[in-house]
């Protein structure tokens, strides 16, 4: 719902701000004085290309921004988009002379694009010029289900469709997995097998890389150990040999002195660890690799595991991860023809229950387009349209096969129309003017008895071609479907106006030898004037007439 639109520097309109509430707000003011302004304005609010030309002589810029109070489908096109919202949404269009536009939405740009996916759904213009949603037959389809109470039937075919559909994907991959199963299990086998030759091992890799580098090396470390194991124990006057005389020394001092008793037995532990490291490094120069001609057999295992890691790799865990995967994938190559099988069964059976739905639908549809009919062509008969013809044709393949089901179901419908006796009904796209359309789509919304408060229809020229009292109507219409939208009209009709729970007025005046465009909402005396005004100006009777219709509304306090 459109709670308030600002304008900045636009054509004639220095600023200007208009507010609106729920129910029938009215826009009045003389020929010329700028109430399609409002129109253009909000036009480019919901996502028209705009150009320099909109911008205020003088200016370099105009803004146009709207506030709107967000729904639950709101909400959720919102969230889908990343937009930070909580009740309101602020949409903010800057147009600039060198013919630059920036959009804000609650303070993020936005595209052009954008914009339009956000607004799609928050105003219905009904204008000479834009028939928006009513001529798409899409929304037709909707209206007529609203109408029929058919929301329940169409969401479990909607819903039901979707499993369908799924289906449908699951079969055709599955068939284009199939024309390439051979191939498929030859290459993953191949695969297989080649990781299986050459068998990696979990650390193997570490250990290879460890035995090369001690097999490449063992020649310099047997040269090193044997001059250590000579020096410590093997050549005469080794160290251990040294040591041992300094122990037979050290016993005599002590015998002595027997404070040294401690140096004695550092001493013998000297020459033991000595004497013992010495044939542990014996030990491992006998354990040394002699056998070098293992070195090419070791370097070739080692280039082969590091080539198998670069194609399955990076490690040879993955490597192993992927065997794994493959196997399974063969598996399932392997079962494919049963799979097959098994959902086209599942197939026939969805596609049997789609097209019972669809035809159920249908056969619904069918009944409730003649009540509608003849509910809207009452309607029209009170809008100074009793002589047109209104039809709805659905047009519905017989049979219903699956493949013709969508997600509204197997029908097509289109509201066909005539303003004339004798004349052939035509889609409404073809026939309706301007004024009838407006009139067409108040009948429709009064006859579908949808409550969508938040959202906002506009009328524009409704009234053309209404006489007085048929216009009275009209507005008790608007003040009707009030009730359940923000209805926003802009008409040249006191019995339209008069109907308005909220009521603005819309004038040019002459400031500094520039025209300046400014709007004002009417206090309860300033709309009895106005509506004098438009009756014809200031007269008694106009006055009398004024305040008979006024008093016959409720008024907004």
């Amino acid at each position: 719902m459109l709670s308030e639109l600002l304008l900045e520097n636009f054509i004639l309109v220095q600023q200007a701000v208009f507010s609106f509430g729920p129910g029938l707000n009215v826009i009045t003011g003389p020929t010329g004085a700028g109430k399609s302004l409002f129109v253009k304005a909000l036009k480019l609010l919901l996502g028209e290309r705009a150009d320099a030309s909109v911008i205020r002589a003088g200016s370099e810029q105009a803004i146009i921004q709207g506030i709107f109070f967000i729904s639950k489908d709101l909400q959720k096109t919102l969230d889908h988009l990343g937009v930070e919202a909580e009740s309101e949404l602020i949409i903010r269009r800057i147009i600039h002379a060198k013919g630059k536009s920036r959009i804000f939405v609650n303070g993020a740009l936005f595209t052009l694009q954008q914009l339009r996916t956000i607004t799609s759904d928050l105003v219905s213009i009904a204008s000479q010029h834009e028939y928006q949603n009513l001529l798409k037959r899409q929304k037709q389809l909707e209206m007529l289900d609203t109408f029929g109470g058919l929301q329940e039937e169409r969401s479990s075919l909607a819903s039901f469709y979707e499993e369908t559909v799924e289906l449908r994907r699951k079969a055709e991959r599955l068939r284009e997995r199939y024309k390439t199963r051979e191939d498929e299990i030859e290459r993953i086998r191949r695969q297989i097998q080649l990781i299986d030759e050459i068998d990696p091992k979990e650390g193997e890799e570490e250990e290879l890389k460890d035995q090369l580098s001690l097999l490449r090396s063992s020649s310099r470390l047997r040269q090193l150990g044997d001059e250590i194991y000579s020096r410590l124990y093997g050549a005469r006057g080794s160290i251990t040999e040294e040591l041992s005389l300094c122990r037979t020394d050290m016993e005599k001092m002590t015998e002595i002195d027997p404070s040294l008793q401690s140096h004695r037995e550092l001493l013998d532990s000297l020459s033991f660890q000595a004497e013992d490291l010495a044939i542990s490094l014996r030990d491992y120069l006998h354990g040394l690799p002699v056998d070098t001609t293992r070195l090419d057999t070791m370097e070739e295992r080692l280039f082969r595991l590091q080539r198998l890691k670069k194609r399955f790799g990076p490690e040879i865990s993955d490597v192993l991860q992927h065997r794994q995967v493959l196997e399974r994938e063969l598996d399932t190559y392997l079962q494919i023809e049963q799979e097959m099988l098994d959902l086209a069964e599942k197939l026939q059976h969805a596609e049997t229950r789609l097209e019972q739905l669809a035809q159920g639908l249908s056969t619904k549809r069918h009944e409730a387009s003649k009540a509608m009919e003849q509910a809207v062509k009452k309607e029209l008969s009170e809008l100074d349209l009793g002589k047109a013809a209104f039809e709805i044709h659905i047009h519905t393949p017989s049979p219903i096969v699956a493949k013709s089901v969508g997600p509204t179901g197997a029908d097509k419908v289109e509201f066909t129309f005539s303003a004339n006796p004798g004349q052939p009904l035509r889609s409404l796209a073809k026939v309706a003017s301007g004024g009838e359309l407006s009139r067409i789509l108040l009948a429709l919304k009064i006859v579908t008895g949808e409550r969508r408060l938040e959202e906002t229809m506009l009328f524009d020229e409704i009234d053309a071609g209404l006489g007085g009292e048929i216009a009275e109507n009209v507005g008790k219409k608007l003040r009707q479907m009030g009730e359940n939208y923000q209805v926003i009209a802009i008409t040249h009709f006191p019995q339209i106006a008069a109907m308005g729970q909220l009521h603005l007025v819309v004038e040019k005046h002459d400031r500094e030898g520039t025209t300046v465009t400014q709007v004002r909402e009417l206090s309860a005396t300033d709309r009895l004037d106005e509506i004098v005004r438009m009756l014809g100006g200031e007269t008694d009777t106009a006055r009398k007439y004024a305040n008979e219709l006024l008093s016959t509304v409720f008024r907004r306090s």
